[in-house]
């Protein structure tokens, strides 16, 4: 399903395909023409990032702190219910026809709310396409066919360990857009460099995108990345010579990374984050 949205306010056109994920959108239009001037902002988000889980099933067991990754939602020591089910009908209801996608998160793994799918299915019913990130932990065969059926793309957290390598081959099989999503400090670089060098991840996924460490929650500014580390600028220039067999991404929070370290990725293909971090 092709869905088309006209920005009346801003005055440009996009268009976003609900089955392969692509989107584009026109410049800004004047006079019924395209002027090729690139909207400034729009008026509704095109993606949603929507926290639905109040509350982590696997944080207790501190399974993400023997994975060497810090939860910045404090997922360890916070507990507060999951949003409800009323609640997300009522916000995608709102959103229908404004907004594209749903990246559904929050603190823990979205697939162990008690109203999985019933989440998934209004996104859909809304023309809204779900996605989300999980550790795996928790992955049953119900839960895969649900996101065959509903999600767009699934990314499974790095957590180096067994689940994390089932979960990804149980998506992979079952014909999901699978990402792996890489948390980058300084605990973790060097063997992101290594695993990208010997192009170390798991066949079949669509992309690696790596998310920038973050001091709060868990997280601890000793694993906040420097610009002028000689470490970061060799992993961004890794990057920038490409070749993998996999697509590689990042946060918005990584920009300053890309924009000061690489020179062959298409500036038209980078949005910067939105409270200049």
């Amino acid at each position: 399903m092709v869905i088309r949205k006209v920005d009346k306010e801003h005055h440009f056109v996009s268009i976003f395909n609900t089955k392969t994920g692509e989107y584009c959108r026109t410049g800004i239009i004047k006079d019924g023409k395209d002027t090729g001037e690139d909207p400034f902002m729009a008026s509704f988000p095109e993606l949603i990032d929507v926290g639905v889980m109040g509350h982590c099933t696997h944080g207790k067991n501190g399974l993400c702190v023997k994975a060497g990754v810090q939860c910045y939602q404090d997922g360890l020591h916070v507990q507060k219910p999951n949003m409800s089910l009323s609640e997300f009908q009522r916000l995608a209801k709102e959103c229908k026809g404004k907004t594209f996608q749903f990246a559904l998160g929050g603190r823990g793994d979205v697939d162990q709310h008690e109203n999985f799918k019933e989440i998934l299915k209004c996104c859909r019913e809304n023309h809204i396409v779900p996605n989300f990130t999980s550790s795996g932990i928790g992955f049953t065969e119900e839960i895969v066919k649900l996101c065959k059926q509903y999600c767009g793309a699934v990314a499974i957290s790095w957590y180096r360990q067994q689940h994390t390598l089932d979960a990804i081959q149980a998506l992979i099989h079952a014909g999901v857009k699978t990402n792996v999503h890489y948390v980058l400090g300084n605990n973790s670089i060097d063997e992101a460099f290594d695993r990208l060098k010997k192009k170390d991840f798991p066949k079949g996924i669509n992309a690696v995108i790596f998310l920038l460490h973050k001091p709060i929650g868990l997280g601890r500014e000793e694993n906040v990345l420097k610009l002028q580390d000689v470490k970061v600028r060799e992993f961004f220039h890794l990057v920038d010579r490409g070749n993998f067999p996999f697509k590689v991404g990042f946060d918005s929070c990584s920009v300053p990374g890309i924009v000061n370290c690489c020179q062959k990725i298409e500036p038209d293909s980078i949005d910067t984050c939105e409270g200049g971090r």
